[in-house]
């Protein structure tokens, strides 16, 4: 009786697991055909290739494979041998759900190859593609075969014995999951595209920063630096602040001209102290106003302590554009007079003078000429030499 109840616990417990983790495996793959595979199941912790082991008779086999998680779900490929055998598939440490209850399991599935050889194999079985990607087909005939392939578009492609290299293209595709056939092959791919970097177009008259936020400790006194900016292409003048004197001092006040493209330095100080502010100062000119927001918070808790735009390791210089800086981008051939700086829009800003290396002028020609001359003459010489020495010794009969 104890060991009929053992049996039926053992054949709960082996169901249990089957039920729990599941794969879309054949049982009988061709000798060197690429095993694809979807994982289905609630897996609650990744799976890495080091899970994963192939073995013949507990023997470990070394075939070529990975398996990698695309969108939701987990995929396997390898790459078989050549040979007929028999396998056992084991994913080892899978935690997942059996029965509402989280367990970590083994999972093992038994294949084999059997047949003839494969016509061609293709490798990776899955692809992952951030940008435009390769796959090898390798053809196992001494002779062409054409294959259809429906990605980007329906086409055909011819391969030759051995090794085939097959690219593509994600241009035009659209990010997510999908399925393509690439003759007798469904391969997984998964196409991620980096979202479109918007545009940032600052104001041309502004603050910098665009916010003063900061954290003091109680009885802290605060004083913060910021910057008027006119990029414009006018001049600004009779600039005017607008703040609550009791709570601001801002020191220089006011500026009659701001030129254009100039950068003026002013510092805020707080004449009060353990009072929450959330304010905004103004600056008009004519027609024109920016507002610089004021939040300020105290703690009794020094980790709290922060003014982000502050930060030790802050460069201004990132929050400008290149052209902000009067500086520009030099070309490949050419070099900057001053050290690069980093700006908004790139690490290589030069604040100086863009040039072109001169190349140092050859003389060689010169030598060589003059060299050819001088070699010419000599030879006219001789020339000359013996002729005239023939002529005034004829030969005797």
């Amino acid at each position: 009786m104890i060991k009929k109840i053992l049996i039926i616990f053992l054949l709960i417990i082996t169901i249990q697991f089957s039920t729990a983790i599941s794969i879309d495996m054949k049982q009988v793959y061709q000798p060197g055909e690429t095993l694809i595979a979807e994982i289905s199941g609630n897996i609650l912790e990744p799976i890495s290739k080091e899970d994963v082991e192939f073995k013949r008779r507990n023997v470990q086999v070394p075939f070529e494979y990975d398996i990698k998680k695309l969108d939701r779900k987990y995929y396997l490929y390898a790459i078989l041998t050549q040979l007929e055998n028999n396998y056992t598939l084991i994913i080892k440490d899978i935690v997942t759900t059996v029965n509402g209850v989280v367990q970590r399991i083994e999972f093992q599935q038994n294949f084999s190859t059997a047949g003839e050889l494969v016509s061609y194999s293709i490798n990776p079985g899955f692809v992952i593609a951030r940008e435009d990607f390769e796959l090898t087909i390798t053809l196992n005939k001494d002779f062409e075969e054409t294959i259809s392939v429906d990605f980007p578009e329906e086409h055909e492609v011819l391969l030759e014995p051995g090794e085939n290299t097959l690219r593509f293209s994600i241009e035009f595709a659209e990010a997510g999951f999908r399925r393509i056939n690439i003759g007798i092959y469904s391969v997984p791919l998964l196409i991620v595209k980096e979202p479109e970097k918007q545009i940032i177009i600052l104001p041309e008259f502004r603050f910098f920063p665009d916010i003063i936020e900061s954290t003091l400790l109680i009885d802290q006194e605060g004083t913060y630096p910021f910057r008027i900016i006119n990029f414009r292409e006018q001049d600004l003048t009779n600039i005017i602040f607008e703040y609550d004197t009791n709570l601001f001092e801002i020191f220089p006040e006011p500026i009659e001209l701001l030129s254009s493209n100039e950068v003026a330095e002013f510092n805020l100080t707080l004449k009060v102290k353990n009072q929450p502010i959330s304010e905004t100062i103004l600056v008009r000119s004519g027609n024109l106003t920016i507002e610089l927001p004021i939040n300020i918070q105290y703690t009794e808790n020094i980790e709290e302590v922060e003014t982000p735009y502050l930060e030790q390791n802050f460069s201004e210089s990132q929050a400008y554009y290149c052209s902000e800086l009067n500086g520009k981008f030099c070309s490949a051939e050419e070099v900057c007079s001053l050290d690069v700086t980093s700006a908004l829009d790139g690490n290589n800003c030069c604040i100086g003078t863009c040039s072109t290396p001169k190349e140092k002028t050859s003389y060689a020609w010169v030598g060589y000429l003059l060299g050819a001359i001088v070699l010419i003459i000599l030879i006219i010489i001789i020339a000359r030499y013996y002729k005239t020495k023939r002529q005034g010794n004829p030969l005797k009969k």
